[in-house]
């Protein structure tokens, strides 16, 4: 689905982690649920939560592959309350489903980490 298809949160679309921040490693702030795929396998690729959206604002994913969420750079939103737009990221394992809210300027974004056993990855702590 692209972004014209469907302007209301709700839609479901695939991205891909980057090592370079391009549209394609996005989540698009119209998406509800985002499945995670990867050019390269490699842990070090990213993708970058939306900005622009309103507190209480919820995205939803399932990662194929393990690798690293950020917020926009020089955007000084936090992820956890870590800043998180460079060179700080929250590590998403393989096989997860993870739910990012937003709460604010000031708290930036919630995560939370599923295994696909069900069971909560705790600490997830962008370093």
């Amino acid at each position: 689905m692209n972004p014209g298809d469907s302007l209301q949160q709700g839609a479901e679309t695939s991205i891909v982690g980057a090592a370079d921040s391009s549209h394609k490693s996005r989540v698009p702030a119209w998406a509800a649920f985002v499945q995670v795929t990867a050019n390269t396998n490699d842990t070090n690729d990213w993708i970058v939560l939306p900005t622009g959206v309103k507190p209480g604002h919820v995205v939803r994913g399932w990662s194929v592959p393990a690798h690293e969420m950020r917020t926009e750079a020089s955007s000084g939103i936090l992820i956890n309350n870590v800043d998180s737009d460079g060179t700080q990221e929250a590590a998403i394992p393989a096989t997860s489903l993870w739910r990012a809210t937003y709460v604010n300027a000031t708290v930036g974004w919630i995560l939370e980490v599923t295994s696909e056993l069900g069971a909560v990855v705790t600490a997830v702590v962008p370093d």
